[in-house]
């Protein structure tokens, strides 16, 4: 789906600014914070009535992301975009968000909480009886809406990387994937390959290799945020090429990247597979982590070094 106008919503600490932040960055979406509009600095607040002409003003915007809970404008902002996502974290959660951001200066308010205050706990106490059950009535009334629930902070992080922050390689951007494979394979194998070999491996020749993959039925997806940082291959259940860029390394994107090719592997119904350098053991802890065995078959590479097959078995 082509997903144009957003609305954010959720319980008050759920997250909502931030999540919108990053949904920005990848999308380049305009983004509007109601409590930005509603608030005034020295803690005043607009009319009724200014608030729904900005907010008409800019719900009439080609594409927007709206960041804002407001339960009195629920129904004219679900009938004026074409997106959904609510944050249905549960009280603790949202409980631990207000108190953490006490004293933190923020994008999304003009001015900073320096105590927290009863009645926005209150709020936050009453949402999953009194707000929550408004919305669901909504979604019922609308439901040709794309509405997304998270129920938490990861499921919402995982879906905004598959959805918007992983793309196919392409003519297009086959140079960055071949950047990042260069760079990364050159580290991964310089303990055990001589310099000369080590630095043949340049990005154009990682190129024509990525190239020759493709031509060849492979698929290579690329991570990217505000850079681009990993990437990997697969070939039918065959998971290779599987790089992250050494600075970004141990940061989780790699298993984000590996865990998006796994999904689309067993929606194929295959059993997913890769190989490891035997004394690759910090791949093979990840490996084994994610739910790969290994299936008994190991390849020569040297006359010292082998690898090993895995077998995806779930987790």
């Amino acid at each position: 789906m082509d997903r144009k106008k957003i609305i954010i919503i959720g319980c008050s600490g759920s997250g909502k600014s931030t999540f919108a932040r990053r949904l920005h960055d990848v999308t380049g979406l305009p983004l509007y914070y109601l409590d930005n509009l509603f608030w005034k600095a020295d803690r005043t607040y607009i009319s009724r009535d200014e608030f729904d002409a900005c907010l008409t003003e800019y719900m009439q915007g080609d594409s927007w992301i709206i960041d804002g809970d407001y339960s009195r404008t629920y129904e004219m902002r679900i009938a004026a975009c074409d997106t959904v996502i609510f944050l249905d974290y549960g009280e603790e959660v949202c409980m631990q968000g207000i108190t953490e951001r006490v004293g933190k200066v923020r994008e999304d308010m003009p001015w900073t909480e320096d105590e927290l205050d009863p009645e926005l706990v209150e709020m936050v106490q009453q949402y999953e009886t009194q707000n929550k059950p408004r919305l669901q009535e909504l979604f019922r009334k609308y439901p040709e809406k794309e509405v997304i629930t998270f129920y938490n902070r990861d499921d919402a992080m995982k879906w905004l990387i598959s959805e918007y922050m992983i793309v196919p390689v392409d003519e297009d951007n086959i140079i960055e994937a071949a950047r990042i494979h260069s760079i990364s394979w050159q580290e991964s194998h310089r303990a055990f390959c001589d310099e000369a070999f080590i630095l043949k491996h340049d990005t154009d020749h990682q190129a024509e290799y990525i190239r020759n993959k493709i031509a060849n039925g492979s698929k290579f997806y690329m991570l990217c945020d505000k850079q681009s940082m990993a990437v990997v291959s697969i070939t039918d259940g065959l998971i290779e090429d599987l790089y992250v860029l050494p600075e970004l390394q141990r940061q989780g994107y790699g298993t984000v990247l590996l865990d998006y090719v796994i999904t689309l592997i067993c929606r194929k119904g295959i059993t997913p597979t890769l190989w490891i350098l035997e004394n690759n053991r910090e791949a093979e802890r990840l490996y084994r982590r994610k739910g790969f065995v290994p299936s008994g078959k190991q390849n020569a590479i040297t006359g010292k070094l082998s690898e090993i097959e895995f077998l995806y078995k779930g987790i």
